[in-house]
């Protein structure tokens, strides 16, 4: 009889602990990031090295243990460190480049669209992702230069090219010279690029300056005026 009841006690006891372990085994499973999150915790964790580094000094191990997983896991879902990097620009380009205009209302006035024009830079460029690339672009661009065609491809080439549509229209009853057009517009998306990008980049700013909206202001201005006398709009 005691047999009997200690086997009857050992028998619950085992199942009890099965039990215990399977739910515990349901919860880690259940919880258990998937290959898509698990890749954005990695590349988030890349993007967090590169804006204190650079790709030099970025290493695979440091990456696994800012994204808490094992060197192995990393290995599976990325080849090396070049893999990783590129991965980890590849996905801010894309970021940034879903938000760049490619259109200019060509019924605005001269002023009104240099303030549409701006208003789209500024969004861009003061979008982290855009601060993270650009940051990438200088420190790495000299090394990577896919990197350096990538950004131009994808987000300056794309703001320049609809500025430069936007000036063809407004001044397409009185053309000017055939390559100012785009020389203006390279000028204007270079100046906005400063003033939002270039203090958080490089630090350069030693003095107080004025808001950033009063000084793109002044940048429409002062551009809105070049186009004014051959506009087709009656109003600037």
């Amino acid at each position: 009889m005691w047999r009997l009841d200690f086997c009857v006690t050992e028998g619950v006891a085992s199942l009890n602990s099965t039990a215990a372990l399977y739910r515990s085994e349901y919860k880690r499973v259940g919880t258990r990031r998937t290959r898509g999150e698990l890749r954005n915790e990695i590349l988030d964790a890349v993007r967090r090295a590169l804006r204190a580094g650079s790709y030099e000094t970025l290493s695979m191990e440091h990456v696994a243990a800012h994204a808490s997983i094992s060197r192995r896991t990393l290995y599976n879902l990325f080849v090396d460190k070049d893999d990783l990097y590129r991965s980890s620009c590849e996905r801010l380009l894309k970021s940034v480049s879903d938000i760049v205009t490619e259109d200019v209302p060509d019924k605005m006035s001269p002023l009104d669209g240099m303030r549409f024009f701006l208003a789209c830079c500024i969004e861009v460029y003061e979008s982290d992702a855009a601060r993270d690339i650009i940051l990438s672009v200088v420190r790495d661009g000299a090394h990577q230069q896919w990197l350096v065609q990538a950004y131009h491809r994808d987000i300056h080439d794309r703001l320049v090219r609809a500025c430069e549509n936007f000036i063809l229209k407004q001044t397409r009853h009185s053309p000017l010279p055939p390559d100012v057009p785009r020389y203006i517009s390279e000028q204007l998306v270079g100046s906005v690029k400063s003033l939002t990008i270039g203090p958080h980049i490089f630090g350069y700013v030693r003095q107080p300056l004025p808001p950033t909206h009063e000084r793109l202001e002044v940048l429409a201005k002062a551009y809105a005026a070049i186009l004014l006398p051959r506009s087709n709009s009656a109003t600037g």
